[in-house]
């Protein structure tokens, strides 16, 4: 069996993470930016990360970090979308899923990070994780 990594995300793969290279200071949407700032634009104004915050990790503040997580469980969107599915896996083609295909069909938040569910649901067999959750 495959081992399953859990990294913790990153600013540096966020679309709204920035750097300010030039060289010259500017004020931008009401934030100085100084030469070398590290900068957010995720939320309503632009937010320079201060000293303090972690260098590499998403910080406390950060408007996209969802805390308590969300858990999210998907399905086909339609029995074309599962046949289609089930007709390659009968031919022994191996096909890759596409998000057009799914839609999410329960929806809760959880105090369980992803690696605690992974633990208790896939290692464990705990499946009223789900149940226990759901809205």
């Amino acid at each position: 069996m495959a081992k399953t990594l859990f990294h913790k995300p990153r600013c540096s793969s966020c679309e709204y993470y920035g750097v300010h290279n030039e060289s010259v200071p500017k004020k931008v949407a009401g934030a100085f930016l100084r030469v070398g700032c590290r900068y957010c634009s995720g939320g309503k104004r632009i937010r320079v990360f201060k000293r303090s915050d972690p260098k590499v990790y998403i910080p406390s503040w950060c408007p996209r970090r969802k805390e308590p997580a969300e858990l999210r469980v998907y399905c086909y969107k339609d029995t074309d979308a599962w046949f289609l599915s089930f007709l390659f896996e009968q031919d022994g083609a191996h096909r890759s899923a596409h998000g057009y295909e799914y839609a999410v069909r329960y929806k809760c938040n959880t105090e369980l990070t992803a690696k605690g569910f992974y633990k208790s649901f896939v290692i464990k067999g705990n499946q009223n994780v789900v149940i226990e959750n759901r809205d």
